[in-house]
């Protein structure tokens, strides 16, 4: 059981229902939660009344923060981890349409406190971004990161948003996808490239691609579960980027059932014993599956993006330095 406290910060837009639903999850934890939200605002008077009934009605909330306008997801989620880490030195983090089990909250507290003072460690990550799955008790080293359900620390987060980084990535990014992919992988590094290149000016929605720019500048590597300990239900109509991907999810999601992992019981022993696969490059299975899935995903996004001209992003980031940060 952990007997630390947990710090999990809860990423809000315009589905109050999910996060009814993940403050249940939490309120039926054993361990001590405090929870941090941030609702990127909805720009509806319905829907936020009822964000700001759940903050009135709800005693697990630590600290909430509401932006005076929508930020847009490219600028709200690294806002919001950014608010986050003013308050702790490590913490947990969920986006709304994420769905937790009760042993996420443990795998993710247990390997913070493992790979603490591992700089070269960036993020727990509780999805695993290959096709199949491995078994209980294992995880893995990454160069992929997953924002379905993670966790990471202050310092590396501090790290990520330096100003730098972009000029960084500018400079070198021909050798960093040169020493990833080897001289000749043409379209896994033009596919890499736009991405990380796109999101940089703003103009694709998928802020983490920046965090990948981040890890392989330094190589750096994330911890990775060998099998998914969330459920992840923004698919279909009120999806962002996983429209493009809902079937696969919703069958990954039914895969979450194969494994008593909502249960009360303390995993602990399990997690001492957890088996952490160490990272080699020239074997790497996930690299293959992760391009494969991703590039149609791309080749889909573009088209959407051709028919639907409108649908850009706002380049300037509205930080919420200037919202009151409420306390309960």
């Amino acid at each position: 059981m952990v007997k630390d406290l947990l710090s999990v910060l809860l990423i809000c837009h315009k589905r109050p229902h999910l996060l009814l639903s993940q403050l249940k999850i939490i309120d039926n934890l054993e361990e001590k939660v405090d929870v941090y939200i941030h609702l990127d605002n909805p720009n509806d008077k319905k829907i936020l009344e009822e964000f700001n009934q759940i903050f009135k009605d709800n005693d697990l909330i630590e600290k909430y923060v509401i932006t005076s306008r929508n930020q847009s997801l490219n600028f709200a989620v690294p806002n919001a981890i950014t608010w986050f880490f003013d308050f702790v030195d490590e913490g947990i983090i969920l986006e709304d349409d994420v769905i937790p089990t009760h042993f996420f909250f443990q795998y993710c507290h247990h390997f913070l406190q493992k790979y603490r003072d591992e700089k070269n460690i960036v993020s727990i990550n509780s999805y695993p971004q290959k096709r199949s799955l491995g078994k209980f008790g294992e995880a893995y080293l990454s160069k992929y990161f997953a924002v379905w359900g993670w966790a990471t620390w202050k310092d590396r987060w501090y790290e990520f948003i330096d100003e730098s980084l972009e000029k960084k990535w500018k400079k070198n990014q021909k050798e960093v996808l040169n020493d990833l992919y080897g001289r000749y992988a043409f379209i896994k590094k033009s596919y890499w490239r736009y991405l990380i290149n796109k999101t940089f000016a703003n103009t694709l929605s998928g802020w983490c691609y920046k965090f990948f720019a981040f890890m392989w500048l330094n190589n750096y590597l994330t911890i990775n579960s060998e099998i998914p300990l969330i459920r992840n239900l923004g698919t279909k109509d009120l999806s962002t980027n996983t429209s493009r991907v809902s079937d696969a999810v919703m069958k990954r999601n039914e895969e979450v059932s194969n494994y008593d992992l909502d249960n009360k019981s303390s995993y602990q022993e399990a997690l001492e014993n957890y088996h952490v696969s160490q990272y080699e490059h020239s074997t790497h299975v996930e690299e293959s599956q992760y391009f494969e899935i991703n590039l149609i995903g791309m080749v889909k996004r573009i088209m959407f993006r051709f028919k639907n001209p409108s649908l850009m992003f706002n380049k300037s980031n509205p930080r919420p330095n200037q919202e009151r940060v409420h306390e309960l």
